[in-house]
C-alpha cells in the first residue's frame, strides 16, 4: 500500500475546508495509506477535535501538533504589514512545520487548505528533486518582479509544496525565515510565500504544473487556458473562495462536489454557495441587534397616553 505523508495548517475557520480538500484526495486515493499532519496555531482548540474524529472515520491517519506560542519580532512585523489583507497569521506556521514532524518523516506534502485533488498524487510524491530542498509550481501568472533574486530562477507558489524534510531541517530553513523577514521589510508582498522564494532560491525544483492549478482569479485560469476537467491539485488562491457567495467561476463545483462527498454539504442561496458568508453573518448580525436593542430599552422612558 502507497504511504503518503501530507500536512497543513490552518485556524480554525479553515479546518472544515482543510477537511474536504483531505476527503478529496482520499477519493482520488482510495488505495493509499494517508497520514495526516496539522500543525494547529498554538491556543486554537475549537474544532480540533472534531476535524480529528472526522478524517479518523475517513480512514486517514492524523498527528495533531501545535505551532509556536509567539513568533519573532521580525515575522510579526511580516504579517502586520502583508498586503494581502485576508491571509491569516497561522500560515507563517509552515515554516516550522517539518521540525515539528518526527524524525521518521522523510518527505512530506504540504498543500494550503484551499485546494482540491482531482488525481492521484503518488507520481507526485515520488518526484525527485535532484538535490534540492523543496519541489513546487512556479506561481501563475508569473510573479516576483519585486524580488530580484527571483528573476533567473523563477518565482515559486508556497501553496504546495513537496519537502525533504531532512534537507530542509540541514538548511535551517527557520533561522533563515527569520533573516529573510528583516531584509523583505518594505517590500514583502506575499507574506511567508516571499520569505519562501528568498531562502529557497535556486534550491526549489519545478515540478508539473498540474500540481498547483491556480483558479483564484478569471485572469489566472482564462490565460492558461484551464479546464475543471483537468487532472492534479486545484488552488483557490485570493480572497474569494467557492464557499464564499460572491464568488462565481466555473471551478466552484469542485469544490461543492467534494465538500457533499465529504458529508459537508454547503447551504446555497440562488444556487450560490452561502456557508460562510450570508449564512453566517446575517444570523449574527440580526442577533446583534437584538441583543443592543433589549440593552438600550432601559434606558428611555415607555411612552404613556395622555390620560
Amino acid at each position: 500500500m502507497k504511504k503518503i505523508d501530507i500536512c497543513s495548517t490552518c485556524d480554525a475557520l479553515y479546518l472544515k475546508h482543510l477537511a474536504v480538500s483531505l476527503c478529496s484526495l482520499k477519493t482520488v486515493a482510495p488505495d493509499s495509506s494517508i497520514h495526516f499532519h496539522y500543525l494547529k496555531p498554538k491556543g486554537i482548540v475549537r474544532g480540533v477535535a472534531a476535524f480529528e474524529r472526522f478524517l479518523e472515520a475517513r480512514g486517514l491517519e492524523v498527528t495533531i501538533m501545535e505551532g509556536p506560542g509567539r513568533f519573532a519580532p521580525e515575522l510579526r512585523e511580516i504579517y502586520r504589514n502583508r498586503r494581502a489583507r485576508y491571509v491569516s497569521a497561522a500560515t507563517l506556521n509552515k515554516i516550522f512545520l517539518p521540525q515539528c514532524l518526527a524524525p521518521k518523516v522523510k518527505r512530506m506534502l504540504y498543500v494550503d487548505p484551499d485546494t482540491i485533488f482531482t488525481a492521484d498524487p503518488e507520481a507526485l510524491f515520488a518526484e525527485r528533486l535532484q538535490g534540492c530542498v523543496v519541489g513546487a509550481c512556479l506561481d501563475m501568472p508569473a510573479k516576483g518582479e519585486w524580488l530580484p533574486c527571483t528573476l533567473e530562477t523563477g518565482y515559486f507558489n508556497a501553496g504546495m509544496m513537496l519537502i525533504d524534510v531532512p534537507r530542509w531541517l540541514e538548511s535551517d530553513v527557520p533561522g533563515q525565515a527569520l533573516a529573510a523577514a528583516s531584509r523583505l521589510k518594505g517590500i514583502n508582498r506575499s507574506t511567508d510565500q516571499d520569505i519562501f522564494n528568498v531562502v529557497l532560491n535556486g534550491q526549489w525544483h519545478p515540478l508539473p504544473g498540474n500540481w498547483n492549478l491556480q483558479v483564484g482569479a478569471r485572469q489566472f485560469y482564462a490565460g492558461a487556458g484551464l479546464s475543471p476537467s483537468d487532472k492534479g491539485l486545484f488552488h483557490f488562491t485570493g480572497p474569494t473562495k467557492p464557499w464564499l457567495y460572491k464568488r462565481a467561476s466555473p471551478f466552484d463545483a469542485l469544490y461543492l462536489q467534494a465538500a457533499r462527498a465529504a458529508g459537508y454539504p454547503c447551504r446555497t442561496f440562488l444556487g450560490r454557495p452561502v456557508e460562510d458568508n450570508m449564512a453566517q453573518f446575517v444570523p449574527r448580525a440580526l442577533a446583534k441587534m437584538r441583543h443592543w436593542a433589549e440593552k438600550c430599552s432601559g434606558f428611555f422612558p415607555a411612552y404613556r397616553e395622555a390620560g
